[in-house]
């Protein structure tokens, strides 16, 4: 009796331990595919965002006020509108090299800097972020025109902190974390912005070779990956997704336990069954031996 017991016991617990394991894995794979879903919502949503800031660049752009080139007119335009538009500041660069910064009232010769040649070179150029004292900034440039003649850009710092506040909108799962990377791994917006003041990068946070190659394959393949990594000691499920125009991406996580938490009462409710199965069988076993027992003396 107790060898056909223990072998039940042990049947038993090989059936729950494989639907334990389904069912985890069922559960990352939803996970997984509500994080994507998740993802490309806050792609579109981070491209809608960008693509509002440049049409609100080039319709200033359009303005006598701006392609004339007039520095008075330009000052007095600008700091009328640059906090209205939700700009954190707006400057105008002339093909001279020199900048026009209306709100400080100055004017600097920048023409030896990358970055003027970087915005006089293209349509439209959006720079690295620009880390300052009160606030993380990146700065996208629209050309600005004189009829056919390309007469300068007109620039605009737009603060990080603002892109957070966009994602935190699109809640995410399992109050996991959102993140916006660039292809080196820095932090450009994050729930803790201190770790994108900081210039932490997300590479300091994984805790194997294989878990940063997610990250650097993201970069290196332009696509989207996704798995389960090591983040500063916790597992977690990650999903990376690639920004075409700018050679970012955003991460997403959401720790496993998180994740298997909702299933640990499932599990102790499949444990309960099996042991109400073995002591009803170890009942009926002792019952028909009882049985068998009577009928055996009589």
């Amino acid at each position: 009796m107790l060898c056909i017991i223990f072998v039940m016991f042990i049947v038993l617990l090989v059936a729950l331990g494989i639907c334990t394991n389904k069912s985890r894995n069922n559960q990352l794979l939803v996970v997984d595919d509500s994080m994507h879903i998740l993802a490309y919502n806050q792609k579109v949503q981070f491209e809608e965002y960008i693509d509002e800031k440049k049409a609100l660049l080039k319709g200033i752009a359009g303005y006598p006020q701006i392609y004339e080139m007039d520095e008075e007119q330009q000052n007095n335009f600008i700091r009328n509108h640059s906090k209205l538009l939700g700009f954190h500041h707006l400057f105008v660069v002339r093909k001279d090299g020199t900048v026009l910064y209306p709100e400080e009232n100055q004017t600097r010769n920048q023409k030896n800097e990358p970055f003027i040649n970087d915005v006089m070179s293209n349509e439209v150029c959006i720079t690295e972020p620009f880390y300052g004292a009160d606030a993380t900034t990146i700065t996208i440039s629209i050309s600005i025109y004189n009829g056919d003649q390309k007469v300068g850009a007109l620039c605009a710092a737009v603060e990080l902190s603002g892109i957070m506040d966009m994602f935190n909108k699109n809640q995410m799962y399992m109050d996991g974390c959102s993140y916006l990377i660039n292809s080196e791994g820095f932090f450009l917006a994050a729930d803790k912005m201190h770790e994108v003041y900081n210039k932490e990068r997300i590479y300091e946070k994984l805790d194997s070779k294989d878990d940063k190659n997610i990250i650097s394959d993201v970069f290196l393949q332009k696509c989207d990956k996704s798995g389960i990594v090591s983040y500063e000691g916790q597992e977690s499920l990650l999903n990376v997704t690639y920004l075409n125009d700018l050679n970012w991406a955003i991460v997403q996580r959401v720790k496993t336990e998180d994740i298997y938490s909702g299933l640990q009462y499932i599990i102790y409710i499949q444990y309960a069954a099996m042991l109400i199965v073995i002591t009803i069988f170890i009942y009926v076993i002792r019952i028909i031996l009882y049985w068998n027992k009577s009928n055996t003396k009589n």
